[in-house]
């Protein structure tokens, strides 16, 4: 069976960019990072939108800002980009909650940088705690992880939404999508490699071999036109 080239571009405010190669990093609870080669120039600290798709029709993937753009040939340019995600998670905060259940704590640190706060899947009834935080918004999402001994639950900040979404069972609140054998190309210990599908991503629940699994890392190669997907670790 042939299978469709799937192409990848940037989209600006003024034009639309198309890579020639591109490898992307994509992970739950991680900045989307993604290496293009480009025939011009972009400017860096530009802001962009990373499209993928095949056969004409083209999918809004996630939000990127240009760290850096160098010509390595004639008419070739090596470009880096990474979700902004860290602009927000890196901000100090220096607080403290007096008996805040996981909900209210998420509200008083999702209010901080303005996101709208959603939830997917079992969210937990906790005992009120008292918190000091004295670090970042990323350190203080992790010490709520581990103060309410949150084991498959996980954060996504979905930047097109605008959104902090709180996943109670690791996964975005979708059916099941499954993998098809006519895509598939290896299985090793890490993860299976197959075609590029580039709604595989990260949260997403798939089956595969007739089990359910969540994409915890996808990562997207154009030069084998190959996606290496690992699934969640279940024991956590």
């Amino acid at each position: 069976m042939t299978h469709p080239y799937v192409f990848c571009r940037l989209e600006t405010t003024d034009r639309i960019y198309e890579a020639t190669g591109f490898e992307i990093h994509q992970e739950r609870q991680r900045p989307t990072l993604v290496q293009l080669t480009l025939e011009e120039p972009i400017a860096k600290d530009a802001t962009a939108i990373l499209q993928m798709g095949y056969l004409g029709r083209a999918y809004r993937m996630t939000v990127l800002k240009v760290i850096s753009c160098f010509e390595i040939a004639k008419e070739t340019f090596d470009v880096v980009a990474i979700e902004p995600v860290r602009q927000i998670l890196d901000a100090e905060y220096l607080g403290q909650l007096q008996g805040a259940d996981l909900v209210s704590a998420l509200k008083s640190i999702t209010a901080l940088f303005g996101f709208p706060l959603k939830f997917g899947g079992m969210v937990p009834v906790t005992r009120p705690k008292n918190m000091i935080f004295l670090g970042t918004i990323r350190n203080a999402l992790d010490q709520l992880w581990e103060v309410f001994e949150l084991k498959q639950a996980r954060w996504a900040m979905p930047l097109l939404k605008q959104e902090f979404q709180f996943l109670g069972d690791g996964k975005f609140s979708i059916p099941p999508q499954e993998i098809p054998m006519d895509y598939f190309r290896q299985e090793t210990e890490g993860g299976i490699e197959l075609n590029i599908v580039p709604m595989f991503r990260p949260y997403v629940p798939v089956l595969w071999r007739g089990t359910p699994e969540i994409i915890d890392i996808a990562r997207i190669d154009s030069l084998t036109r190959s996606m290496f997907i690992t699934f969640a670790d279940k024991t956590q």
